[in-house]
């Protein structure tokens, strides 16, 4: 892990595995899903993925998700939310109405306990993460 600077609504952003996440929670979710996939829970952990909004194929946005997976055969797509602003109500509401996609809104209370202090822990500390070893170098 590694702690980047502060985003818009005071989200510290963090890298984790190479990937820049938005917020501390957004990687505690990645590091809970990461660890569901290894477990078998789920397959096909995608993170930030792309999905063009479009109506009769004219293009009317972009949504990039969270994260998606599969579980049980059916695509999950997720967004972790520590507020919900207007812009991805549209978004979540046109994925839906026009591509039938449902979006999944993750909040602090939806992620595990364990994965909640390290989301914690990363915002005081802000040091490298070291995922070999479960801890704060």
């Amino acid at each position: 892990f590694k702690a980047e600077a502060a985003g818009r609504y005071g989200a510290k952003r963090v890298r984790i595995d190479g990937i820049l996440f938005d917020s501390t929670l957004e990687g505690a979710r990645y590091l809970e899903l990461r660890d569901r996939e290894k477990k078998g829970l789920l397959t096909g952990l995608e993170c930030q993925k792309v999905f063009k909004i479009q109506s009769e194929g004219k293009p009317i946005c972009a949504y990039i998700a969270d994260f998606v997976y599969t579980v049980n055969g059916e695509q999950i797509v997720e967004d972790v939310k520590g507020m919900t602003l207007l812009t991805f109500k549209m978004k979540q509401t046109l994925l839906k109405v026009l591509h039938g996609i449902d979006v999944q809104v993750i909040k602090t209370k939806d992620i595990v306990n364990g994965y909640q202090k390290l989301a914690a822990d990363i915002r005081e500390f802000g040091r490298d993460y070291d995922t070999e070893k479960e801890a704060f170098k």
